[in-house]
């Protein structure tokens, strides 16, 4: 077997981050955060798939958010009714 057919060598340094999107994975890798036992490496895995799982639930939320307050806020109806004069 060449060098080339080789998969890639993964890192031996466990950072205390465990991939995984269950309930379980999830609360263990916040306890490890605040007990200090993972690395700023694992912290920023974890910020990673935790922005990037729930990115759609985000943007849903303040596109929601965003809807209500251009159509109930009184301020904002004043400053548009003001722009438009």
């Amino acid at each position: 077997m060449s060098t080339d057919d080789q998969p890639p060598q993964s890192s031996s340094k466990d950072t205390g981050y465990t991939a995984g999107d269950d309930t379980f994975t999830k609360w263990r890798n916040i306890f490890a955060v605040l007990s200090g036992s993972m690395t700023d490496e694992g912290k920023e895995q974890f910020r990673i798939d935790r922005d990037e799982r729930n990115e759609a639930a985000d943007c849903k939320r303040c596109e929601t958010q965003r809807d209500y307050l251009l159509q109930y806020s009184v301020s904002l109806y004043a400053a548009v009714i003001r722009v438009s004069y």
